[in-house]
């Protein structure tokens, strides 16, 4: 009698997670890809790709977006897994609305000259970026040094 043994959850799934770090030497151990990591994935791509579908700024696409943006925020709430930012910056803070789809649904204007203000054509909030021409991240300065 064989026992056929379940395949285990692949962690590549191309889902990103930010390395655990602290200050000084002191390096912990690398982040663990949770459930709720790869249900953070799913909605996210589900919310932009049924946003990309849209044709109208308030469609039913637009809405159903929103509603797994919703669902995508509930999760970050409750697990608080640690996301890219890439992630968390592509929708509106206040609605909930993509703001990476074929319809411009977002303005960039630079207000001073160092300072970019993103404002969301749905509610109108509004974000402000500085700029600073030579930032390297951390990522980018651990990366040179190898």
């Amino acid at each position: 009698m064989e026992l056929e043994v379940a395949p285990q959850p692949s962690t590549s799934s191309g889902i990103t997670v930010e390395p655990n770090t602290t200050q000084g030497n002191q390096k912990e151990p690398p982040a663990i890809v949770t459930p709720a990591h790869h249900r953070v994935h799913f909605l996210y791509n589900a919310s932009v790709g049924v946003s990309m579908q849209g044709n109208l700024p308030n469609d039913g696409f637009a809405k159903l977006s929103r509603k797994y943006s919703k669902l995508l925020r509930g999760v970050l709430n409750v697990e608080r897994p640690k996301i890219a930012h890439e992630i968390s910056r592509t929708f509106c803070k206040r609605c909930r609305e993509v703001l990476t789809a074929k319809i411009p649904k977002v303005e960039c204007r630079m207000i001073q000259k160092k300072v970019l203000q993103r404002k969301c054509l749905t509610c109108g909030n509004k974000k402000n970026f500085q700029i600073t021409p030579n930032y390297i991240s951390k990522k980018q300065q651990i990366a040179n040094k190898s």
